[in-house]
Parts: structure tokens; sequence; C-alpha cells
């Protein structure tokens, strides 16, 4: 038996107030609403929304189950840049011109929103204080 000691990652909770940011994204024919919720004095995405204008089809469905897995990942202390490129350029349909698929139009929002939560806020101890 190795004597390798294993690490068991901890669910980090959140704060029952939380700091997001929501974008419009329309792609492959859909209407999205993508909501990123950030840690407590972080920039780091630590949960992920996506309500799509079709409620009830497959495809809503598929990228609720996406958004619920990143949000898992995030909340265990996965870094977000150590996993998106595995799910960012898979290519199924519906797809566009612009987007291999729905999924990869769902990280580039994501990344849009950290950069934009970033360039608001380079200290996200500031959140707070224009929050109140």
């Amino acid at each position: 038996m190795s004597s390798e000691k294993i690490t068991i990652p901890k669910w980090q909770s959140l704060p029952q107030t939380r700091s997001g940011l929501t974008r419009k994204v329309h792609a492959c024919g859909f209407d999205m609403y993508v909501t990123v919720n950030f840690f407590e004095n972080s920039n780091d995405p630590a949960e992920v929304f996506v309500c799509v204008a079709k409620e009830g089809s497959t495809v809503s469905g598929l990228l609720d189950v996406t958004s619920i897995l990143i949000s898992v990942l995030l909340r265990f202390g996965v870094a977000w840049s150590s996993f998106k490129e595995y799910i960012q350029y898979q290519q199924f349909e519906p797809r566009d011109d612009e987007n291999p698929s729905l999924v990869h139009a769902l990280v580039v929002a994501i990344d849009a929103l950290i950069a934009t939560r970033t360039e608001l806020w380079s200290d996200p101890k500031e959140v707070l204080v224009k929050e109140q």
C-alpha cells in the first residue's frame, strides 16, 4: 500500500448574498442569459447559471447540466482555467458560423464575464464597498 496522502477536496460555501454578473448571449439560434457568481473577495468564478429562452427543450436541459457540472467543479476548488480548455472546443449541433457549439458560446461568455469583473474591480475587496 502506498504511503501517499490523498487530498479530499472541500466544498466551498458561499454567502446568501453573492456578487455576480449576467450577460445575454445569442448563439446557434438560441438566446441565453449566462450568470457568473464569484467567490467573496475574489475575481474567481464560483458558480454558473444558464437560462435559455426555449425552456424545457433538450438544449436547455443540456446547458443546465453543463452549468451544474461547471459550478460543482468550481465549488470544489478546481480553477476555471484548468478545465475550460477541455470543454471549449467540443463540436456538435447546434452550431453557427461563430460557435462550434453552444458550450463554446457558454465558455466565451464566462470568460467575458470574468474579464468584465476583473476590469471593474481590480481589487475584489472594492466590490463590498461599492455594493453598500
